[in-house]
């Protein structure tokens, strides 16, 4: 049988070096080929000479006019860590109801990545100088478009914004550029604004010319399948200690843990592309199994009137044999049927109002309404012991028809998933009775006894006082780590439905964000034994090549108790578009665009895992973003390099500084009525203190 994928058709011949990549050449501007037909319809071009500059809130700073290139630039210096320092030209005039792109060119070597902002604006008779403002309906272009991030020696990072100019009176236009944060130093270039929709256009066609062409691969026959899978061994896996590092042992032997982590369905239909990966020897594979069938996620196994092994069970087989030589980690998305929580009256997710918290099969919203809004369905707690029971159940059937059918074999490892953007994110704190009868257990384990029977009155008070708060403090608390042990409950399970060793992993989302919905549970992670590994996600603008920045999770204390970190290379590449890419989503998401971006985004982050002994795995959203022919011999590569590595001795090196994290500190900063954490409001007060001193408390030693 043959399955269908897209290839690229490049054929660059760029020597390999592990490490940055040192060349600029193609990735400097993102879309190099627009150079060739910069702008479709100009209706304005900036003139740096004319620009204004208006010093607010206390900002220091000046603007200066530089040549550079036969061109004038405009530098902006911004000489203090308070206020914003806002740049306009002389208004412009445009057609009534005109759909208009910002557009400019930012080089800058010491920017910020935290909490410098540099964006551009457009707005008209009414000063608007707010960052959200898009008129492509899936976000701004996060916070790429946003931050100060660094741009690469001798290149530069494309920023855009839109504008729809009022339809009756909205003719005047003012563009802006707006620095905030940090002190900095940057070089604007070309400056203007173009029609959008003669952009967008063009910018379609642009990624059209870098669609790869169709080519196929074989799957193994059925028969072939079946006979090689009747002489496999029971394959294994474990992560145990070696020295003063964890390893990841598969079936008995050192093995990198470097994963391709391929999405299995599309439009209804397999998509996984692990093939070449596989032929190239990254053999440690990960596949999904969607338990909830909804329209986004067709290849769901679980109605509310059946569950379909069977259907699990082809998934695992039909991904096995795209893949035939790896062993793989299987991914269960947990979520129930969307009709479930309704059928289950108590065990919904509730806010402290009695209001039901409702989401899609991707994201709980953020806003709840007394009715879900189409498309969207009220969620069980976390905490619902029938919800889990339900999943346990569900668990059983399906390993139970992989061991039938001799699949199990190959799997060596499982990975939890479900809910919020699949993480088990606490998006609104939980005030259902299952949520306060686990509060009750949780501080049995905690305290060894009940101090509390029933959740905090709902407050909405910024900061927490630690003498008079204890009660909010400790469900902040619980809520935070509640999805944790909830998991290791679930991985209790997994391993006796098994009766292998495998290993069991976890994502974590955003830890040490200011957000509500950022985990709280490294405590519990290194000190348990029942999950292994931890996967969390780089931010996206920390992706940008000239970005030099930590993992934010202490990788040392992770060795010292023998547990994992699998950084998840969530990188967007020219080999696939995946959902609605327009070209402002696209940079904001750091993609790559070009084969040299790729190398100096994967070799940086990838030298960064490398050099802390862990491990990492390249989420495949698309079905095509790793299998252009050049992407997939960097990554076997990289892969190679990392075998090279964990053959050789590491030295004995320990540590001379720790760093404590203060996770009562952190939660007082929280509202439980607010959803925010003020801890953010101080990082914008004092950003020289929290960000300007390199985040010491977030940052990873490692040896040179």
């Amino acid at each position: 049988m043959k399955i269908s994928h897209a290839s690229s058709s490049l054929a660059m011949l760029i020597c390999f070096v592990f490490g940055a990549f040192a060349g600029v050449d193609g990735w400097d501007n993102i879309n190099p080929e627009r150079k060739e037909f910069p702008v479709q319809k100009l209706l304005w071009k900036g003139d740096f000479s004319a620009a204004k500059l208006e010093l607010r809130d206390g900002a220091k700073g000046f603007i200066k006019v530089v040549e550079e290139g036969g061109r004038k630039n405009l530098k902006i210096v911004k000489s203090n860590d308070q206020g914003m320092m806002i740049v306009t030209a002389p208004p412009f005039q445009v057609a009534k109801g005109a759909k208009l792109r910002a557009y400019a060119y930012c080089s800058c070597e010491d920017g910020d990545p935290e909490s410098g902002d540099a964006y551009l604006r457009l707005y008209g008779r009414k000063e608007d100088l707010s960052y959200y403002k898009a008129l492509d309906g899936r976000g701004p272009g996060g916070p790429r478009m946003q931050k100060m991030v660094n741009s690469p020696p001798g290149g530069r990072i494309r920023k855009l914004a839109h504008r729809l100019a009022d339809k009756e009176t909205g003719t005047s236009i003012t563009a802006a550029i707006v620095v905030s944060g940090p002190s900095c130093t940057s070089v604007w270039s070309d400056w203007g604004v173009e029609d959008k929709k003669a952009s967008d256009k063009a910018w379609v066609e642009y990624r059209k010319s870098l669609e790869p062409g169709d080519t196929t691969y074989e799957m193994m026959d059925a028969t072939a399948f079946d006979l090689k899978l009747a002489s496999e061994r029971d394959h294994t896996a474990k992560i145990a200690k070696v020295g003063d590092y964890a390893r990841l042992f598969v079936d008995g032997k050192m093995t990198p843990p470097v994963i391709f982590r391929g999405q299995t369905s599309k439009n209804g239909k397999i998509t996984y592309v692990g093939g070449i990966h596989d032929r190239n020897g990254v053999r440690l594979q990960s596949m999904t199994v969607n338990f909830c069938k909804c329209e986004k996620k067709p290849l769901g196994i679980w109605t509310k009137d059946s569950f379909d092994v069977k259907a699990g069970a082809d998934i695992v087989r039909t991904t096995m044999r795209l893949a035939p030589q790896s062993v793989f980690i299987l991914t269960l998305c947990l979520d129930a049927y969307p009709e479930w929580a309704d059928m289950h009256p108590g065990e919904e997710w509730r806010l402290a109002d009695g209001r039901k918290v409702h989401g899609s099969s991707v994201h709980a919203d953020f806003r709840v309404q007394a009715v879900p809004p189409k498309g969207k369905w009220n969620w069980p707690s976390y905490h619902s012991l029938v919800w889990r029971e339900d999943v346990k159940n569900r668990i059983s059937a399906l390993v139970d028809e992989l061991k039938r059918q001799g699949l199990s074999r190959k799997i060596v490892g499982v990975h939890l998933a479900g809910y919020h953007d699949a993480q088990f994110a606490t998006r609104h704190p939980d005030f259902s009775k299952p949520a306060v009868a686990a509060f009750v257990e949780w501080q049995k384990r905690l305290y060894g006894k009940v101090r509390w029977t029933e959740a905090p009155v709902y407050d909405k008070k910024p900061m927490f006082d630690r003498a008079t708060d204890e009660h909010h403090i400790a469900y902040l608390k619980f809520v935070k780590q509640g999805p944790f042990h909830m998991q290791e409950d679930l991985a209790r399970h997994i391993r006796k439905c098994f009766g292998k060793d495998i290993v069991i992993g976890r994502y974590c989302m955003g830890w040490s964000t200011a957000a509500f919905n950022s985990a709280l549970d490294l405590d519990p992670f290194v000190t348990g034994c029942d999950i292994d590994y931890l996967v969390a996600q780089p931010s996206y603008s920390h992706r940008t090549p000239g970005v030099a920045i930590g993992s934010r999770i202490p990788t040392r204390t992770f060795h010292e108790n023998g547990k994992l970190f699998v950084n998840e290379f969530d990188l967007r590449t020219y080999g696939g578009v995946h959902g609605g890419e327009a070209e402002l989503r696209v940079l904001g998401l750091s993609q790559a665009t070009d084969y040299p971006m790729w190398l100096s985004v994967h070799h940086k982050l990838a030298g960064q895992m490398l050099a802390q002994r862990m491990g990492w795995w390249y989420l495949d959203m698309s079905g095509r973003w790793f299998s252009p022919p050049e992407i997939a011999k960097d990554i076997a590569e990289v892969h190679s390099r990392v075998l090279e590595v964990m053959a050789e001795e590491p030295a004995g090196w320990r540590p001379s500084v720790a760093i404590a994290i203060d996770e009562q500190g952190m939660l007082m900063r929280n509202s439980i009525g607010r959803y925010y954490s003020s801890i953010f409001i101080s990082c914008k007060k004092h950003m020289k203190y929290y960000t300007s001193a390199k985040k010491l408390f977030f940052a990873d030693i490692v040896p040179p």
